[in-house]
């Protein structure tokens, strides 16, 4: 019976040690998903930063659509009041045409009234002399 009893005993304790050897095991495995659990945590931090980032990003993107939009708008302004500016040039240009025209006009005609006043004066001189000898 002694015999029984050591053996009993003894595979008692050796249970024992192996129960505290798995519960050391196990609060060992508790530790480390508590770290996994932080670090998890930890990254979607980052994840909801990167959203806000991209959030941000996003935002800049349409702001800077909006910008590029009202650029083109004002160029395409410019590019109105140029054809504008040019089509007065181009009318511009045709009265000074015209101007030029109708100086080249009167200088001619006032070419011929000169030509014949002269002519009329000769005529006057010549014609002139024989009334006044009567």
């Amino acid at each position: 019976m002694c015999v029984c009893v050591c053996v009993c005993v003894y595979t008692f304790l050796c249970i024992e040690k192996c129960l505290v050897g798995i519960e050391k095991c196990l609060v060992g495995i508790e530790k480390r998903l508590v770290g996994i659990e932080k670090r998890l945590v930890g990254i979607e931090k980052c994840l909801v930063g990167i959203e806000k980032c991209l959030v941000g990003i996003e935002k800049c993107l349409v702001g800077i659509e909006k910008c590029l939009v009202g650029i083109e708008k004002r160029l395409v302004g410019i590019e109105k009041c140029l054809v504008g500016i040019e089509k007065r040039l181009v009318g511009i240009e045709k009265c000074l045409v015209g101007i030029e025209k109708c100086l080249v006009g009167i200088e001619t005609l006032h070419r011929k009234c000169n030509s014949q006043d002269k002519k009329m004066k000769k005529r006057q001189t010549h014609t002139s002399l024989p009334f006044f000898t009567f």
